[in-house]
């Protein structure tokens, strides 16, 4: 498995494959969430590069892949500001979704135009 450790599940039944087995850091992965903050917050300010490096860092922080639909979203988003210099309502939709509910949707509808 690549490197996977593998752990038995509560009933013993199926073997869970866990690339971190409880080595993961949770400073690392606030970061992500801070750094996927800071990309809406970019796209929101207009800001397309700020917004490909605040997602790059959370992509390169994120130990789960949480934020890796997020990433496709803006990079879209921040390729549409640059051509049109507006983000389109599909586009918007795409990063809601990439997010899901929670705060970063939140963040996401804050700057909707």
């Amino acid at each position: 498995m690549g490197g996977a450790v593998l752990r038995r599940c509560r009933r013993g039944s199926l073997p869970i494959a866990s690339r971190y087995a409880g080595a993961m850091d949770g400073k690392e992965q606030r970061q992500a969430l801070t750094a996927a903050e800071r990309a809406v917050e970019a796209l929101g300010r207009h800001d397309p590069a700020g917004a490909r490096m605040a997602i790059a860092t959370a992509v390169e922080k994120d130990q789960i892949g949480v934020f890796a639909q997020l990433a496709d979203a803006v990079y879209l988003a921040a390729s549409q500001l640059e051509a049109d210099d507006r983000i389109g309502q599909a586009t918007w939709n795409q990063l809601a979704d990439a997010v899901g509910p929670g705060p970063l949707q939140a963040l996401v509808e804050q700057f909707r135009d």
